[in-house]
C-alpha cells in the first residue's frame, strides 16, 4: 500500500469509529505517544486523562459548535490547575478564538489545543508497523503495508531518504563561509544563547557542514511543497529525541553540552553507519539545520531561564495548532 493510500485508510478508519471505539483509540495512542499516560486514568474510564497536568478529552460526535465547550469539561478541572487542555476530535473540529477566550477566563491563561485527523496521521507516522497495529487495533488495515521497509520508525525512514538525496547531490566543499559575515548574525546569536563553554566548537561544526546544510534546506523546501506532514513529523523527531537524550523536559531548553549535538547526529543514523565519516558529516549537517531553525535549543533570552517544572508538552505541538 502506498503512503497516500495508507494515510487515506487511517483517515477513513478514524472517521468511521463510534464514540466508544474512538475513545479507546485515543487511549492507545496517548499510551504510545506519552508512556507516562499508562499511569494515568484512561479516557474511557474517567471521561478524560490527565498527564502531568495536561488534560486530554474527547469531543463527542454529536457536539455542535454553538454548544459551549465548557459543558464537556470535567467538573473538577479547575482544581487540577491544568497547564493545557487538548480536545480530541475524529473530525476537523477546531476551537474558535472566542471559545478559547471563555475557557481561559475561568481557568487561567492555559494552552488549548485540538488534535484532529491530520494530527492523528502525523502522530501515527512516527511509529513502526507493530506499534501502529496496536494503536489502530485493526490488522487488516495494514495488509501488505511496509513489506519492503525495515523495522524503523517513520521519522528514521525520512532521515534515511534525506541522506540518500544528499549523497547523490554532494560536491566537494570549495569554500568555508565567513562566520563573521552579516548573514550569519542569527546563528551566532543562537550559539551564544545555548553554549557557554563550547561556542568555538559549535561554530566550527556549523562552518564545516555549511555546504551540506544548504542541500538539506533545498531538500526540505522541495518536500514541503508536496507533503508538509513529513517535515512536521521530522521536526517532532528532533524535538522528542532532543528531550530524550538530554533528559530535558522542554525542547527549548538550552543545549549547553556539545556532546548532545553529537548524540543527536548518531540518532539520525542506522548503527552500521555511525562510524562512517561521510554519514557522520551528513548527519551533523541535518542537526545543524534543525538547530539553526529553532526546532530544538533556546530560541531567545526567555528560554535561557528555564521554568522550574517544565513539561514535555511545552512547544511540542506548536506546528499542529
Amino acid at each position: 500500500m502506498c503512503k497516500i493510500k495508507h494515510y487515506k485508510a487511517i483517515e477513513e478508519y478514524i472517521t468511521n469509529l463510534s464514540d466508544k471505539d474512538f475513545t479507546n483509540f485515543c487511549d492507545r495512542l496517548l499510551h504510545k505517544v506519552f508512556p507516562e499516560a499508562v499511569r494515568s486514568c484512561s479516557i474511557s474510564e474517567n471521561g478524560y486523562t490527565n498527564i502531568n497536568n495536561n488534560v486530554f478529552l474527547v469531543i463527542p460526535s454529536e457536539y455542535e459548535e454553538e454548544i459551549s465547550l465548557e459543558s464537556i469539561l470535567p467538573n473538577d478541572l479547575a482544581g487540577m490547575n491544568p497547564v493545557s487542555i487538548t480536545f480530541l476530535s475524529k473530525d476537523s473540529f477546531n476551537a474558535s478564538v472566542d471559545q478559547k477566550k471563555k475557557m481561559r477566563e475561568s481557568l487561567g491563561n492555559i494552552r488549548i489545543e485540538t488534535w484532529g485527523i491530520e494530527t492523528f496521521k502525523i502522530k501515527l507516522s512516527s511509529f513502526n508497523e507493530d506499534e501502529q497495529n496496536y494503536i489502530i487495533d485493526d490488522k487488516s488495515l495494514f495488509t501488505n503495508y511496509l513489506t519492503s521497509v525495515s523495522d524503523q520508525s517513520e521519522g528514521m525512514d525520512i532521515i534515511h531518504n534525506i541522506f540518500k538525496y544528499i549523497k547523490s547531490n554532494a560536491k566537494p566543499i570549495k569554500s568555508i563561509p565567513d562566520i563573521k559575515a552579516k548573514e550569519f548574525k542569527g546563528i551566532i546569536k543562537k550559539i551564544k544563547l545555548n553554549f557557554s563553554k563550547y561556542q568555538s566548537r559549535v561554530k566550527d561544526m556549523y562552518e564545516l557542514t555549511y555546504y551540506y546544510k544548504t542541500l538539506v534546506e533545498k531538500y526540505i523546501q522541495e518536500t514541503t511543497k508536496h507533503d508538509k506532514s513529513e517535515i512536521i513529523a521530522l521536526k517532532e523527531f528532533f524535538r522528542s529525541t532532543y528531550c530524550e537524550i538530554t533528559n530535558y523536559s522542554n525542547s527549548t531548553h538550552p543545549v549547553n553540552e556539545f556532546k548532545f549535538l553529537e548524540l543527536l547526529s548518531d540518532a539520525c543514523l542506522e548503527p552500521k553507519y555511525r562510524n562512517d565519516k561521510k554519514h557522520q558529516l551528513f548527519a551533523k549537517s541535518i542537526v545543524m539545520y534543525f538547530f539553526e531553525y529553532c526546532d530544538f535549543g533556546a530560541r531567545n533570552k526567555k528560554d535561557i531561564f528555564v521554568q522550574e517544572n517544565p513539561t514535555f508538552f511545552d512547544n511540542y505541538n506548536k506546528d499542529l495548532s
